[in-house]
């Protein structure tokens, strides 16, 4: 059951708070109200905020929410008797820890455009958490602009499936100011198993759930990959991928994404996890923050991936889903006199020129 919260240190830079509880399974399960008699404001009411919603208001938070989209918030505000608010600042009126999940960048940043004033003209340490996986520069933007104003903000984005959000089954790391983190953490503890702090700096969770997001999108690229190796020798792709799924890769991701990956089962279907347009931006949003990192150390000079030799050069593809032509494992053949080498980013191959 949920009690006090855990602080353990881990990596380094970052430490863990993580809630008590006695075994496993749904919120309901835990039996507590902890937060009763308090009341929250979420904005963004698509699968991972309304699932969050729902966590909330079965810990016995009063939910206020607003999402553009007025079908899903009527539906959101009926099955969890949540208040509906008539806009984003009515959300801030009523609630001095307001979180949001929005899609992309564009979005937060035009939230926050009408939430940040509403929230600074309370005057009570209000905060705003931000559980949108965006790019680490538009949270840090966006945190010295609440910092001006007097709102705390937390970045904290979600590692979590819809069906694992609607179970309290969220992984999420935060960073942000420590006494906004301490308004927020006991609130995302609600709705997650474990609350991992990574400091003051607003980017790093973004940066730890890019890095993440890239982890889980190059394993489904290598089931893909591994699978097709193994049907292109009479293996059964089902069968090889439910041994490696089951042995020394028992882990969720392969166990969640195998057996669809092995069936080719790539239809979308109601609770589609994610996005097909959001997750092709997780290879480039990569590559464009390593990009950014490099320059800033090499002073202006941009440096290949785990050192590119003379004469090398860089270049970007899309990600295919298919296997390519004259290749059973979907890797792009080279013309004569180059080779390509892979390298450990998603989309992006190393070609060089022979000497």
């Amino acid at each position: 059951m949920f009690g006090a919260s855990v602080l353990r240190r881990g990596v380094p830079g970052a430490s863990r708070l993580r809630p008590r509880r006695a075994g496993s399974g749904a919120l309901e399960a835990a039996g507590l109200r902890e937060l009763h008699g308090q009341t929250l404001g979420f904005v963004g009411l698509g699968k991972i905020g309304s699932g969050m919603v729902g966590n909330l208001a079965k810990a016995g938070a009063a939910m206020v929410v607003y999402d553009r989209d007025a079908q899903a918030l009527r539906g959101v505000a009926d099955e969890h008797k949540a208040t509906a608010a008539s806009g984003v600042p009515g959300v801030a009126q009523r609630a001095g820890v307001v979180l949001t999940a929005l899609p992309d960048d564009a979005a937060l940043r035009g939230v926050t455009d009408e939430l940040l004033p509403a929230l600074a003209s309370r005057g009570d340490s209000t905060v705003h958490v931000s559980c949108s996986t965006v790019a680490p520069s538009t949270t840090r933007a966006l945190a010295e602009a609440h910092e001006a104003q007097g709102v705390g903000f937390v970045s904290a984005p979600v590692f979590a499936r819809p069906d694992g959000m609607r179970r309290g089954e969220a992984t999420i790391p935060v960073s942000g100011p420590a006494w906004a983190k301490a308004r927020a953490v006991p609130v995302l503890e609600r709705t997650a198993s474990g609350v991992h702090d990574f400091g003051e700096d607003a980017g790093a969770a973004n940066v730890v759930k890019l890095g993440g997001n890239f982890l889980i999108a190059s394993a489904i690229q290598a089931l893909a990959e591994a699978a097709a190796l193994a049907e292109s020798h009479g293996v059964d792709r089902e069968r090889f991928v439910s041994l490696m799924s089951s042995t020394i890769f028992d882990c969720l991701i392969y166990r969640g994404y195998g057996h669809r990956v092995a069936a080719r089962d790539h239809f979308p279907y109601p609770d589609a996890h994610f996005a097909l347009d959001l997750g092709s931006k997780v290879g480039s949003r990569a590559a464009d923050l390593g990009g950014r990192r490099e320059q800033g150390s090499r002073g202006g000079a941009q440096q290949a991936p785990h050192g590119r030799r003379a004469g090398g050069r860089l270049k970007r593809r899309v990600p295919r889903c298919m296997p390519a032509p004259r290749s059973h494992i979907g890797l792009r053949a080279c013309a004569p006199r180059r080779h390509a080498r892979l390298v450990p980013c998603l989309g992006w191959r190393l070609t060089e020129t022979k000497k």
